[in-house]
Protein backbone atom coordinates (compact mmCIF):
# COMPACT_ATOMS: atom_id res chain seq x y z
CA UNK A 1 0.00 0.00 0.00
CA UNK A 2 1.18 3.50 -0.82
CA UNK A 3 0.74 5.58 2.31
CA UNK A 4 1.58 9.06 3.53
CA UNK A 5 2.08 10.07 7.13
CA UNK A 6 -1.16 10.70 9.01
CA UNK A 7 -1.68 13.52 11.45
CA UNK A 8 -4.19 13.20 14.28
CA UNK A 9 -6.55 16.09 13.79
CA UNK A 10 -9.98 16.82 12.34
CA UNK A 11 -11.85 19.86 11.18
CA UNK A 12 -15.43 20.31 10.07
CA UNK A 13 -16.66 22.71 7.41
CA UNK A 14 -20.19 22.17 8.72
CA UNK A 15 -19.60 22.89 12.38
CA UNK A 16 -17.74 21.35 15.28
CA UNK A 17 -15.75 18.18 14.68
CA UNK A 18 -17.43 14.98 15.78
CA UNK A 19 -14.09 13.15 16.22
CA UNK A 20 -15.50 10.13 14.40
CA UNK A 21 -13.46 6.96 14.11
CA UNK A 22 -15.10 5.99 10.81
CA UNK A 23 -12.87 4.54 8.09
CA UNK A 24 -13.92 5.12 4.49
CA UNK A 25 -12.64 3.17 1.49
CA UNK A 26 -13.09 4.93 -1.86
CA UNK A 27 -12.60 2.68 -4.90
CA UNK A 28 -12.10 4.23 -8.32
CA UNK A 29 -11.38 2.52 -11.65
CA UNK A 30 -8.65 4.92 -12.77
CA UNK A 31 -6.09 7.29 -11.30
CA UNK A 32 -3.65 7.45 -14.20
CA UNK A 33 -4.64 10.66 -15.98
CA UNK A 34 -6.37 13.37 -13.96
CA UNK A 35 -9.69 13.46 -15.81
CA UNK A 36 -13.34 13.62 -14.76
CA UNK A 37 -13.60 10.41 -12.71
CA UNK A 38 -10.18 10.93 -11.16
CA UNK A 39 -11.02 14.50 -10.17
CA UNK A 40 -14.35 13.44 -8.70
CA UNK A 41 -12.55 10.80 -6.64
CA UNK A 42 -9.91 13.19 -5.30
CA UNK A 43 -12.30 16.09 -4.73
CA UNK A 44 -14.73 13.84 -2.86
CA UNK A 45 -11.96 12.50 -0.62
CA UNK A 46 -10.71 16.01 0.08
CA UNK A 47 -14.08 17.48 0.97
CA UNK A 48 -15.12 14.50 3.11
CA UNK A 49 -11.78 14.65 4.96
CA UNK A 50 -12.54 18.27 5.90
CA UNK A 51 -15.88 17.36 7.49
CA UNK A 52 -14.19 15.73 10.48
CA UNK A 53 -16.46 12.72 10.08
CA UNK A 54 -13.72 10.25 9.21
CA UNK A 55 -10.57 9.01 10.89
CA UNK A 56 -9.12 7.66 7.64
CA UNK A 57 -10.01 7.82 3.95
CA UNK A 58 -8.25 5.33 1.69
CA UNK A 59 -8.38 5.71 -2.09
CA UNK A 60 -7.96 2.43 -3.97
CA UNK A 61 -7.50 1.95 -7.72
CA UNK A 62 -6.90 -1.42 -9.42
CA UNK A 63 -4.79 0.17 -12.15
CA UNK A 64 -1.21 1.38 -11.76
CA UNK A 65 -0.99 5.09 -10.99
CA UNK A 66 1.50 7.73 -9.92
CA UNK A 67 0.70 8.78 -6.36
CA UNK A 68 2.77 11.95 -6.78
CA UNK A 69 0.45 13.08 -9.57
CA UNK A 70 -2.58 12.57 -7.32
CA UNK A 71 -1.16 14.03 -4.11
CA UNK A 72 -1.63 17.75 -5.00
CA UNK A 73 -5.37 17.13 -5.33
CA UNK A 74 -5.72 15.16 -2.08
CA UNK A 75 -3.67 17.10 0.45
CA UNK A 76 -5.42 16.12 3.67
CA UNK A 77 -3.15 13.90 5.81
CA UNK A 78 -5.91 11.39 6.61
CA UNK A 79 -6.07 10.46 2.89
CA UNK A 80 -4.01 7.45 1.79
CA UNK A 81 -3.62 5.59 -1.51
CA UNK A 82 -3.47 1.88 -2.36
CA UNK A 83 -3.51 -0.53 -5.29
CA UNK A 84 -3.04 -4.25 -5.90
CA UNK A 85 0.40 -5.79 -5.26
CA UNK A 86 2.86 -5.29 -8.11
CA UNK A 87 2.98 -8.99 -8.99
CA UNK A 88 -0.70 -8.78 -10.02
CA UNK A 89 0.63 -7.08 -13.19
CA UNK A 90 2.94 -10.02 -14.02
CA UNK A 91 1.89 -11.62 -17.33
CA UNK A 92 2.29 -15.20 -16.07
CA UNK A 93 0.23 -14.41 -12.96
CA UNK A 94 -2.49 -12.85 -15.11
CA UNK A 95 -2.60 -15.88 -17.43
CA UNK A 96 -3.01 -18.22 -14.46
CA UNK A 97 -5.69 -15.93 -13.02
CA UNK A 98 -7.54 -15.92 -16.33
CA UNK A 99 -7.44 -19.70 -16.61
CA UNK A 100 -8.75 -20.16 -13.05
CA UNK A 101 -11.49 -17.61 -13.68
CA UNK A 102 -12.65 -19.39 -16.84
CA UNK A 103 -12.40 -22.88 -15.32
CA UNK A 104 -14.39 -21.97 -12.20
CA UNK A 105 -16.71 -19.59 -14.09
CA UNK A 106 -15.90 -16.74 -11.68
CA UNK A 107 -17.20 -13.21 -12.13
CA UNK A 108 -13.84 -11.76 -10.99
CA UNK A 109 -10.24 -13.00 -10.59
CA UNK A 110 -9.47 -15.27 -7.64
CA UNK A 111 -6.39 -13.26 -6.60
CA UNK A 112 -8.42 -10.05 -6.32
CA UNK A 113 -11.03 -11.82 -4.23
CA UNK A 114 -8.37 -13.20 -1.88
CA UNK A 115 -6.77 -9.75 -1.63
CA UNK A 116 -10.05 -8.18 -0.50
CA UNK A 117 -10.87 -11.10 1.78
CA UNK A 118 -7.80 -10.26 3.88
CA UNK A 119 -8.25 -6.49 3.48
CA UNK A 120 -11.84 -6.75 4.75
CA UNK A 121 -10.54 -7.45 8.26
CA UNK A 122 -9.60 -3.77 8.50
CA UNK A 123 -13.26 -3.05 9.22
CA UNK A 124 -14.05 -0.18 6.90
CA UNK A 125 -17.20 1.64 7.99
CA UNK A 126 -18.29 2.26 4.40
CA UNK A 127 -17.08 1.42 0.90
CA UNK A 128 -17.75 4.11 -1.70
CA UNK A 129 -17.29 2.82 -5.25
CA UNK A 130 -17.05 5.04 -8.33
CA UNK A 131 -17.97 3.10 -11.44
CA UNK A 132 -20.09 2.87 -14.59
CA UNK A 133 -22.71 0.31 -15.57
CA UNK A 134 -20.23 -1.54 -17.81
CA UNK A 135 -17.36 -1.85 -15.29
CA UNK A 136 -17.00 -4.88 -13.02
CA UNK A 137 -13.68 -4.11 -11.28
CA UNK A 138 -15.44 -3.74 -7.91
CA UNK A 139 -16.99 -7.23 -7.79
CA UNK A 140 -14.29 -8.54 -5.38
CA UNK A 141 -15.26 -5.77 -2.94
CA UNK A 142 -18.92 -6.79 -3.26
CA UNK A 143 -17.91 -10.37 -2.47
CA UNK A 144 -16.03 -9.45 0.70
CA UNK A 145 -17.95 -6.56 2.29
CA UNK A 146 -21.50 -6.56 3.60
CA UNK A 147 -23.80 -4.98 1.02
CA UNK A 148 -25.19 -2.55 3.64
CA UNK A 149 -21.75 -0.90 3.78
CA UNK A 150 -21.43 -0.38 0.02
CA UNK A 151 -22.47 2.71 -1.92
CA UNK A 152 -22.07 2.73 -5.71
CA UNK A 153 -21.64 6.06 -7.54
CA UNK A 154 -22.01 6.16 -11.34
CA UNK A 155 -19.66 8.66 -12.96
CA UNK A 156 -20.89 7.95 -16.48
CA UNK A 157 -24.44 7.19 -17.58
CA UNK A 158 -24.82 4.56 -20.31
CA UNK A 159 -28.27 3.90 -21.71
CA UNK A 160 -27.59 0.17 -21.88
CA UNK A 161 -28.75 -3.02 -20.20
CA UNK A 162 -26.71 -5.03 -17.70
CA UNK A 163 -26.72 -8.77 -16.83
CA UNK A 164 -29.26 -10.10 -14.35
CA UNK A 165 -26.54 -10.95 -11.80
CA UNK A 166 -25.36 -7.32 -11.87
CA UNK A 167 -28.92 -6.08 -11.39
CA UNK A 168 -29.15 -8.24 -8.29
CA UNK A 169 -25.99 -6.59 -6.92
CA UNK A 170 -27.43 -3.12 -7.54
CA UNK A 171 -30.56 -4.01 -5.60
CA UNK A 172 -28.55 -5.31 -2.62
CA UNK A 173 -26.11 -2.44 -1.98
CA UNK A 174 -26.99 0.41 0.39
CA UNK A 175 -27.35 3.06 -2.33
CA UNK A 176 -26.81 3.57 -6.03
CA UNK A 177 -25.97 7.23 -6.64
CA UNK A 178 -26.70 8.84 -10.01
CA UNK A 179 -26.56 12.47 -11.11
CA UNK A 180 -30.08 13.14 -12.39
CA UNK A 181 -33.70 12.10 -11.98
CA UNK A 182 -33.67 10.88 -15.59
CA UNK A 183 -30.92 8.41 -14.65
CA UNK A 184 -32.76 7.48 -11.46
CA UNK A 185 -35.90 6.64 -13.46
CA UNK A 186 -33.84 4.59 -15.92
CA UNK A 187 -32.44 2.45 -13.09
CA UNK A 188 -35.88 1.94 -11.58
CA UNK A 189 -37.65 1.11 -14.85
CA UNK A 190 -34.93 -1.13 -16.31
CA UNK A 191 -33.27 -2.74 -13.29
CA UNK A 192 -35.99 -2.60 -10.64
CA UNK A 193 -33.71 -0.72 -8.24
CA UNK A 194 -35.49 1.40 -5.63
CA UNK A 195 -32.32 2.32 -3.69
CA UNK A 196 -31.24 4.98 -6.19
CA UNK A 197 -30.35 8.49 -4.96
CA UNK A 198 -29.70 11.61 -7.04
CA UNK A 199 -26.49 13.36 -6.00
CA UNK A 200 -24.36 15.71 -8.12
CA UNK A 201 -20.56 16.03 -8.10
CA UNK A 202 -18.28 18.65 -6.55
CA UNK A 203 -15.78 20.93 -8.27
CA UNK A 204 -12.36 21.65 -6.80
CA UNK A 205 -11.93 25.34 -7.63
CA UNK A 206 -15.46 26.52 -6.90
CA UNK A 207 -14.48 29.74 -5.12
CA UNK A 208 -12.35 30.92 -8.07
CA UNK A 209 -15.06 30.11 -10.59
CA UNK A 210 -17.66 32.06 -8.63
CA UNK A 211 -15.43 35.13 -9.01
CA UNK A 212 -15.15 34.93 -12.81
CA UNK A 213 -16.39 38.07 -14.55
CA UNK A 214 -18.15 36.98 -17.72
CA UNK A 215 -17.34 38.75 -20.99
CA UNK A 216 -19.55 39.23 -24.02
CA UNK A 217 -16.95 38.50 -26.70
CA UNK A 218 -18.92 36.01 -28.85
CA UNK A 219 -16.44 33.24 -28.13
CA UNK A 220 -17.70 29.69 -27.68
CA UNK A 221 -15.60 27.20 -25.75
CA UNK A 222 -15.25 23.50 -25.06
CA UNK A 223 -12.89 22.07 -22.44
CA UNK A 224 -12.47 18.30 -22.63
CA UNK A 225 -10.26 15.42 -23.71
CA UNK A 226 -9.65 15.12 -27.43
CA UNK A 227 -11.70 11.94 -27.79
CA UNK A 228 -14.26 10.88 -30.41
CA UNK A 229 -17.16 10.46 -27.97
CA UNK A 230 -16.91 14.20 -27.22
CA UNK A 231 -17.92 14.96 -30.85
CA UNK A 232 -15.77 18.09 -30.91
CA UNK A 233 -16.18 18.30 -34.69
CA UNK A 234 -19.75 19.44 -34.10
CA UNK A 235 -18.51 22.56 -32.29
CA UNK A 236 -16.45 23.41 -35.39
CA UNK A 237 -19.49 22.87 -37.60
CA UNK A 238 -21.54 25.20 -35.37
CA UNK A 239 -19.08 28.01 -36.04
CA UNK A 240 -19.29 27.20 -39.76
CA UNK A 241 -23.10 27.30 -39.66
CA UNK A 242 -23.07 30.63 -37.82
CA UNK A 243 -20.76 32.03 -40.50
CA UNK A 244 -23.28 30.93 -43.13
CA UNK A 245 -25.80 33.03 -41.17
CA UNK A 246 -23.40 36.01 -41.45
CA UNK A 247 -22.21 35.84 -37.84
CA UNK A 248 -18.49 35.38 -37.28
CA UNK A 249 -18.21 33.84 -33.81
CA UNK A 250 -14.98 32.38 -32.46
CA UNK A 251 -14.27 29.07 -30.75
CA UNK A 252 -11.67 27.96 -28.21
CA UNK A 253 -11.07 24.20 -27.92
CA UNK A 254 -8.71 23.04 -25.17
CA UNK A 255 -7.66 19.78 -23.59
CA UNK A 256 -5.34 16.81 -23.85
CA UNK A 257 -6.04 13.48 -25.51
CA UNK A 258 -5.72 11.49 -28.70
CA UNK A 259 -3.26 12.90 -31.24
CA UNK A 260 -5.01 11.43 -34.31
CA UNK A 261 -8.34 12.95 -33.33
CA UNK A 262 -6.65 16.29 -32.69
CA UNK A 263 -5.08 16.14 -36.16
CA UNK A 264 -8.48 15.30 -37.67
CA UNK A 265 -10.01 18.37 -36.02
CA UNK A 266 -7.13 20.56 -37.18
CA UNK A 267 -7.66 19.41 -40.75
CA UNK A 268 -11.40 20.04 -40.48
CA UNK A 269 -10.73 23.64 -39.41
CA UNK A 270 -8.40 24.09 -42.40
CA UNK A 271 -10.85 22.50 -44.83
CA UNK A 272 -13.57 24.90 -43.75
CA UNK A 273 -11.21 27.91 -43.79
CA UNK A 274 -11.95 28.66 -40.15
CA UNK A 275 -8.39 28.97 -38.85
CA UNK A 276 -9.01 32.67 -38.17
CA UNK A 277 -12.00 31.89 -35.95
CA UNK A 278 -11.07 28.65 -34.20
CA UNK A 279 -8.20 27.95 -31.80
CA UNK A 280 -7.26 24.36 -30.91
CA UNK A 281 -5.06 24.16 -27.85
CA UNK A 282 -3.83 20.64 -27.13
CA UNK A 283 -2.68 21.40 -23.62
CA UNK A 284 -4.19 20.18 -20.39
CA UNK A 285 -5.17 22.89 -17.96
CA UNK A 286 -4.78 22.31 -14.22
CA UNK A 287 -8.15 21.33 -12.70
CA UNK A 288 -7.52 23.97 -10.02
CA UNK A 289 -7.05 26.69 -12.64
CA UNK A 290 -9.95 26.12 -15.07
CA UNK A 291 -11.29 29.58 -14.28
CA UNK A 292 -8.59 30.85 -16.66
CA UNK A 293 -10.37 29.05 -19.50
CA UNK A 294 -13.86 30.29 -18.63
CA UNK A 295 -12.62 33.88 -18.38
CA UNK A 296 -11.93 33.74 -22.13
CA UNK A 297 -15.36 32.60 -23.37
CA UNK A 298 -18.98 33.75 -23.47
CA UNK A 299 -20.71 30.42 -24.09
CA UNK A 300 -19.82 26.81 -23.23
CA UNK A 301 -20.59 23.86 -25.53
CA UNK A 302 -21.30 20.23 -24.62
CA UNK A 303 -21.59 17.93 -27.63
CA UNK A 304 -20.75 14.54 -26.04
CA UNK A 305 -22.48 11.28 -26.95
CA UNK A 306 -22.87 10.50 -23.24
CA UNK A 307 -21.88 12.02 -19.91
CA UNK A 308 -22.47 11.46 -16.23
CA UNK A 309 -22.53 15.10 -15.15
CA UNK A 310 -20.33 16.44 -16.59
CA UNK A 311 -17.99 18.40 -14.28
CA UNK A 312 -17.22 21.04 -16.91
CA UNK A 313 -20.91 21.88 -17.17
CA UNK A 314 -20.95 22.66 -13.44
CA UNK A 315 -17.75 24.71 -13.73
CA UNK A 316 -19.27 26.81 -16.52
CA UNK A 317 -22.42 27.44 -14.49
CA UNK A 318 -20.39 28.49 -11.44
CA UNK A 319 -18.56 30.93 -13.71
CA UNK A 320 -21.87 32.31 -14.99
CA UNK A 321 -21.35 30.97 -18.53
CA UNK A 322 -24.46 29.88 -20.50
CA UNK A 323 -24.11 26.16 -21.31
CA UNK A 324 -25.40 25.02 -24.69
CA UNK A 325 -25.68 21.24 -24.45
CA UNK A 326 -27.26 18.10 -25.78
CA UNK A 327 -29.54 16.32 -23.32
CA UNK A 328 -26.73 14.36 -21.65
CA UNK A 329 -25.90 13.71 -18.00
CA UNK A 330 -27.54 16.05 -15.53
CA UNK A 331 -27.40 19.23 -17.62
CA UNK A 332 -31.14 19.64 -18.22
CA UNK A 333 -31.93 19.41 -14.51
CA UNK A 334 -28.99 21.60 -13.54
CA UNK A 335 -30.05 24.42 -15.87
CA UNK A 336 -33.56 24.53 -14.44
CA UNK A 337 -35.53 27.38 -16.01
CA UNK A 338 -32.81 27.68 -18.68
CA UNK A 339 -33.39 24.18 -20.03
CA UNK A 340 -34.15 25.85 -23.38
CA UNK A 341 -30.36 25.74 -23.76
CA UNK A 342 -30.67 21.94 -24.20
CA UNK A 343 -30.71 20.83 -27.85
CA UNK A 344 -32.16 17.58 -29.18
CA UNK A 345 -30.10 17.53 -32.37
CA UNK A 346 -27.40 19.44 -34.23
CA UNK A 347 -29.70 21.79 -36.13
CA UNK A 348 -31.45 22.80 -32.91
CA UNK A 349 -28.06 23.44 -31.32
CA UNK A 350 -27.16 25.77 -34.20
CA UNK A 351 -30.48 27.61 -33.76
CA UNK A 352 -29.89 28.09 -30.02
CA UNK A 353 -26.30 29.22 -30.67
CA UNK A 354 -27.60 31.81 -33.14
CA UNK A 355 -30.20 32.97 -30.61
CA UNK A 356 -27.47 33.42 -27.98
CA UNK A 357 -25.19 35.54 -30.15
CA UNK A 358 -28.15 37.74 -31.16
CA UNK A 359 -29.05 38.60 -27.56
CA UNK A 360 -28.59 42.23 -26.47
CA UNK A 361 -25.73 42.72 -24.02
CA UNK A 362 -28.09 43.45 -21.14
CA UNK A 363 -30.01 40.19 -21.78
CA UNK A 364 -26.78 38.19 -21.95
CA UNK A 365 -25.73 39.70 -18.63
CA UNK A 366 -29.10 38.78 -17.10
CA UNK A 367 -28.77 35.15 -18.23
CA UNK A 368 -25.21 34.99 -16.92
CA UNK A 369 -26.24 36.23 -13.49
CA UNK A 370 -29.24 33.88 -13.41
CA UNK A 371 -27.15 30.81 -14.23
CA UNK A 372 -24.72 31.65 -11.45
CA UNK A 373 -27.70 32.22 -9.13
CA UNK A 374 -29.02 28.73 -9.95
CA UNK A 375 -25.60 27.30 -9.11
CA UNK A 376 -25.40 29.15 -5.80
CA UNK A 377 -28.94 28.19 -4.80
CA UNK A 378 -28.81 24.48 -5.63
CA UNK A 379 -25.38 23.27 -6.71
CA UNK A 380 -22.79 24.55 -4.24
CA UNK A 381 -20.25 22.02 -2.99
CA UNK A 382 -21.33 22.41 0.63
CA UNK A 383 -24.84 21.13 -0.13
CA UNK A 384 -23.57 18.11 -2.04
CA UNK A 385 -20.91 17.10 0.48
CA UNK A 386 -23.35 17.35 3.38
CA UNK A 387 -25.80 15.08 1.56
CA UNK A 388 -23.06 12.58 0.63
CA UNK A 389 -21.73 12.57 4.20
CA UNK A 390 -25.23 11.77 5.46
CA UNK A 391 -25.58 8.91 2.94
CA UNK A 392 -22.25 7.42 4.02
CA UNK A 393 -22.73 7.78 7.77
CA UNK A 394 -26.38 6.73 8.08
Amino acid sequence: MIRRKKLNYSYSIFGASNNSNMRLLIATPFLGDIGGTELETLNTANFLAKTGGFEEIEIFSPSVFDVEKCSPFAVNPIITFSTYPQFFQNMLFRRIEGKIKRTLNLKSPLGENLYWFFRSFKKYSKVYVLTTQSLHYFIPLINNFHSSRIVLKYTMFENTSIPDWMQEILRKVKYNIVMSKMQQNFFYNNFGTTNVVVQDITIGNESKLLEVRTKRNYTFGILCRFSKEKRIEETIKIIDELRALNFHATLLIQGDGHEKYFEFLNQLVLNKNLEGQITLNKRAISPMMTEEFYEQISYFLLTSVYEGGPMTGLEAMAAGIPVLSYNVGAMKERLGEYDWLIANDFQEMVQIAYKLVQLPNIKYREISLDIRRIYKNKLLNKYKIKKLQDLLIN
